[in-house]
């Protein structure tokens, strides 16, 4: 058993995650929390990932990863909702030990406090300062913004985009096995374990050495390669072995990062043909205990619920999608407009999406995709309301969402074209 086992097991029975390698990535992540301060001269840990637990759901279990984590992280602080200001001046009053900060409901605070969005904006590379000036004087503080992050968040909608990118983010899904208990015992002897080992002159040694050849990870670039290089680099400390199943991790969670983007793009392709062909006309939905029938959506809103999904899955997305998922899907368009809202249409109370908040995402429907709806359009006899110039260039659209000539159906009509992953 190595160190990379006795966390990994630890971690393992107390909250779930979907698959084997991101246990690997959690565990690996918070083996690495202690050598943040040695940067720049270990150059392994010149960039280091913030680590995210997200679900719109109750009781998946977000607190308890939190918990978790920080409980086995470097130097960590106390769960709760922190302030920029406090973070930073203890930041401050820690000087050059750089620990952990675990962020409890990250929601409420990114989108409201700039320097929160800075912190975490920049907070992935060692040189990141923030400049504040004193409460009682002139004086001009400067903190670094470098120490390892972990959070829980509702949702990514509030999280910018370029953020999301330095993070490496899990989804949480209610698991009945679990309980939320930690062993306090348990989990405080394995830290000091952590430590002991993290101080040792051999890790610190080798970890100062340590080289991750290029063509072992020319799947990921930029910076899915800095946030994941100190992950690869704890797991070839300990085995070759290891440093195998980081690599299998790493290139896991890249590839499903390059896959949801490329399913928010058939999402919002879907939704772009729901809206122009009016295809939500003559679909009904029922609220519970009551039987008279509520449209599914009109030239202003469209509703969520199981009518909604079945729109969404004839429209080619894929059944495992689940009504929740949709605006985490689309968060890279605009993270800010699309989200699901209360909204009271028809006497009743639904939750669902105003057309109006995809009209910046709508942009990045390609030329080609617009001319396919347009066509369907005129066949249908809609009166023509498609905007053919108020897009972007095909292929820039299609440069982050789908894997190298991947064929997807143009959906509705069972051809396919290809899309260009660079």
């Amino acid at each position: 058993m190595t160190i990379i086992d006795d966390n990994r097991e630890l971690i393992k029975k107390s909250f779930g995650l979907e698959n084997e390698e991101q246990y690997n990535l959690a565990t690996l992540w918070t083996l690495g929390t202690p050598f943040l301060k040695h940067a720049p001269d270990m150059e392994v840990f010149r960039f280091f990932g913030m680590l995210g637990f997200i679900s719109p759901e109750e009781n998946t279990g977000k607190s308890t990863a939190l918990e978790t984590i920080a409980r086995l992280s470097y130097e960590s602080r106390p769960l709760g909702i922190k302030t920029a200001a406090a973070v930073l001046d203890r930041v401050k009053a820690d000087k050059d030990k750089k620990g952990t900060f675990p962020f409890d409901e990250l929601q409420k605070l990114l989108g409201v406090d700039d320097q929160m969005d800075n912190l975490f904006n920049l907070g992935y590379m060692w040189h990141a300062t923030i400049e504040r000036m004193a409460r009682f004087s002139d004086e001009i503080k400067e903190t670094s913004a470098f120490f390892p992050k972990v959070f829980a968040a509702l949702s990514a909608n509030k999280i910018q985009p370029d953020t999301l990118s330095r993070c490496i983010l899990f989804t949480l899904y209610p698991h009945e096995e679990y309980t939320g208990y930690i062993d306090l015992k348990a989990f405080g002897e394995q830290n000091s374990a952590n430590m002991k080992w993290a101080k040792d002159k051999n890790t610190i040694e080798t970890l100062m050495k340590v080289k991750i050849s290029r063509d072992d990870t020319s799947f990921m670039h930029t910076r899915r390669l800095q946030i994941l290089t100190p992950i690869l680099a704890i797991a070839k400390t300990i085995s070759e072995e290891w440093y195998q199943e980081a690599l299998k991790a790493c290139e896991k969670f890249v590839s499903e990062d390059r896959r949801e983007r490329f399913i928010g793009h058939q999402i919002l392709l879907a939704l772009y043909r729901i809206k122009e062909l009016k295809l939500y006309n003559g679909r009904k939905r029922y609220k519970e205990g009551n039987h008279i029938p509520y449209p599914v959506g009109d030239d202003k809103f469209i509703w969520t619920g199981k009518p909604f999904m079945d729109l969404l899955v004839e429209n080619g997305i894929p059944t495992t999608i689940r009504d929740f998922e949709v605006s985490k899907y689309l968060k890279d368009y605009d993270p800010y407009l699309i989200y699901p809202r209360q909204m009271n249409r028809y006497g009743a109370n639904w939750n669902g999406y105003p057309w109006d908040c995809f009209r910046n995402a709508f942009k990045f429907i390609t030329k080609e995709e617009k001319e396919q709806v347009k066509v369907e359009a005129t066949e249908l006899g809609i009166v023509d309301t498609i905007d053919m110039v108020d897009t972007v260039d095909s292929q820039a659209t299609i440069a982050s969402v789908g894997p190298k000539d991947a064929k997807v159906p143009l959906v509705g009509k069972g051809t396919t074209h290809s899309r260009a992953y660079h």
